[in-house]
C-alpha cells in the first residue's frame, strides 16, 4: 500500500537542492550537481545521516548506508569490491575512478563506510530517485 502522506510529486532534484540549502545555510543557488557532499560542501557522516533523514520526510526516499556501497559497487560482486574488512580493493578502486571520475580517492584503504564522502549532489539526486 503506497503511503499517500509523502508528497511524491516532490521532484528529487528540487527536494535535495533544499535540503542541501537548509542544512548548510547555503542559497539554492550555490548547489548543483558537481558539488561532493564532503570534499566541497563539507558534510561528515552526522551531516549525511541527517540529510538522509530529511530526504526521507520530504520525498519518501528511503537511502541507508548499505546503499552508498550498492551505488559505487554497480556490477562489481561484493568479494570483487571489498573485503571481509570493508576496505574497497584495487579493483574496486578501479571501478570507481572509472564509473565516477570526480570522485576524490586515495590508492588505498578507502573503507566502504567512508563511501560517501564520495557521493556529489548528483549522484545524491540519483539514489533518491533509485529508492523512492
Amino acid at each position: 500500500m503506497e503511503n499517500t502522506s509523502i508528497p511524491r510529486n516532490v521532484e528529487a532534484k528540487e527536494a535535495v537542492f533544499e535540503i542541501l540549502a537548509e542544512t548548510l545555510k547555503l542559497d539554492v543557488t550555490e548547489i548543483n550537481e558537481s558539488l561532493r557532499l564532503s570534499h566541497d560542501l563539507g558534510m561528515d557522516s552526522i551531516d549525511v545521516l541527517d540529510m538522509l533523514y530529511d530526504i526521507e520526510k520530504k520525498t519518501g526516499s528511503v537511502i541507508g548506508l548499505q546503499d552508498f556501497e550498492n551505488y559505487f559497487r554497480g556490477e562489481l560482486s561484493v568479494e570483487e569490491f571489498r573485503n571481509a574488512n570493508g576496505v574497497i580493493t584495487e579493483k574496486g578502486i578501479r571501478y570507481i575512478k572509472e564509473k565516477f571520475p570526480n570522485a576524490i580517492i586515495s590508492e588505498s584503504g578507502l573503507l566502504t563506510r567512508h563511501l560517501f564522502e564520495l557521493l556529489t549532489v548528483g549522484d545524491l539526486i540519483k539514489l533518491t530517485e533509485i529508492h523512492r
